[in-house]
């Protein structure tokens, strides 16, 4: 393949079993499109091949970087002056370095410092990075120099080892931030800004697997004074922070929040979110606590709303209370969900007043759910109900004209019920059905023995 000089584009994307690329790839100095390098450590597959590949453009994953142990490699990759490049992925393998005989982390922290990109570049991300320092291009405050001054996107995914984020709060024009798998951050203070950054842009944050992260400030500084960050932040995500015990407070602005556990429900609770659309609720302790829910009624412009719990068994009586006009879509992940207002009320006709204007009902993963409740036929306003993951017995008791159930939701427009792979005891009671329920005439004749 070095022999086709002539070549402008190389597509391999979807090679999954692809393993290392062709030898001699740097001698195809006008190919424009190439989505995926390899980094091989033989001559001929080293990163070096991309040297003089300044043409390509659109995206570009290098993948296998544990295999770069010398900085110069690096080097002569030239990332700098690949003008055309929107995207770039950087992607270590964090598990096969530490299993390898690997290099010191001092040089791997070389490795990316020489991995700059150009300033053109629109969106990176950097998987499984190995070391403990982040490059000083990625920190760079002054805008003029900084190559990543023009990014919109940023993923930082698997950095086990690196103990800060990086100071991106200057950043104009990013749009979208991901960090995730990062164990080692402890505390996010206002050097996640930087002085005088405020993320002016930022649309979307999502964070997950902070495992260790204890206290996060959202508050940045500007001339030696506070201010707060995040003006056009619209998407705030914040899970799987076990040790969280000193929240950000979420800003006014957004209108979709997915947040787990209860130091982040309370920070919901302070007000001001007069414009959230969308409240995702993961695993809080307040759910199966006399907690006061009244605070809920202030998302006047609330719409959706998504409640993950693996403990509960059915929804919290402070819950179920609530009046929520303006509340048109509701789904429920409850492992150990049994009944959805509770035994005795799900006897009732008159429906909590949580349900009242209800458009979409969802319910997931409700194995232990064995009939629905009486109130479901007089909510006038549902249009569509989903259920997956239910046992055998609740789908028969919903099968059109003739479930037990089927009643309750037959005034219901758009009914999609999926039950759980079926149980050796429920095929053999499915079995028996089937056969009895095919039987028209039966005559017994001569039966002298008894039972």
């Amino acid at each position: 393949m070095s022999s086709m000089s002539s070549l402008r584009h190389l597509e391999i994307r979807g090679c999954w079993g692809l393993s290392c690329m062709p030898r001699w790839l740097g001698r195809l100095s006008n190919l424009q499109t190439m989505p995926m390098f390899i980094t091989g450590e033989e001559r001929g597959r080293t990163i070096s091949e991309l040297e003089h590949l300044n043409l390509i453009g659109g995206g570009l994953k290098i993948t296998n970087l544990v295999n770069v142990r010398d900085p110069l490699e690096a080097t002569k990759a030239d990332l700098a002056s690949k003008t055309n490049l929107q995207s770039l992925v950087l992607m270590w393998n964090i598990l096969s370095y530490m299993e390898s005989a690997a290099s010191p982390v001092s040089e791997v922290e070389e490795v990316f410092e020489r991995l700059q990109p150009h300033s053109n570049l629109k969106n990176l991300r950097i998987s499984g990075y190995p070391g403990i320092k982040i490059p000083t291009w990625m920190a760079r405050m002054e805008l003029a120099s900084s190559p990543i001054r023009n990014l919109v996107t940023i993923w930082l995914m698997g950095l086990k080892r690196c103990e800060y984020l990086p100071a991106l709060g200057h950043l104009p024009l990013l749009e979208s931030l991901y960090v995730t798998r990062m164990p080692a951050v402890r505390r996010i203070g206002v050097e996640f800004c930087g002085d005088g950054g405020i993320f002016p842009s930022l649309r979307s944050l999502n964070m997950s697997g902070l495992r260790d992260l204890e206290e996060w400030s959202a508050e940045a500084t500007a001339a030696g004074k506070s201010v707060m960050p995040f003006p056009c932040l619209e998407e705030f995500k914040l899970t799987e922070c076990p040790k969280l015990r000193v929240s950000p407070r979420v800003p006014p602005s957004v209108v979709k929040v997915t947040i787990e556990g209860d130091r982040l429900l309370f920070a919901v609770t302070t007000g001001g979110l007069y414009r959230l659309k969308s409240l995702t609720i993961r695993n809080c302790e307040a759910l199966s606590s006399p907690f006061r829910w009244e605070w809920m009624q202030d998302l006047t412009a609330l719409t959706s709303l998504h409640i993950r719990d693996d403990k509960l068994m059915c929804l919290p009586e402070g819950i179920l209370q609530l009046r929520m006009p303006s509340l048109q879509e509701f789904y429920l992940v409850f492992r150990n969900l049994k009944s959805i207002s509770g035994e005795e009320r799900d006897k009732q006709q008159q429906p909590p007043t949580f349900f009242m204007t209800i458009q979409l009902l969802e319910l997931y993963s409700t194995k232990n759910l064995t009939a629905l409740p009486e109130w479901l036929g007089s909510l006038t306003a549902l249009q569509k109900l989903w259920i997956s993951d239910c046992p055998q017995l609740l789908a028969r008791r919903c099968e059109r004209e003739r479930g037990e159930d089927w009643p309750k939701i037959a005034h219901i427009p758009w009914i999609d019920i999926s039950p759980a792979k079926a149980t050796e005891e429920d095929r053999e009671e499915n079995s028996q059905r089937s056969i009895t329920s095919l039987i028209r005439k039966l005559r017994l004749t001569s039966c002298t023995g008894h039972g």
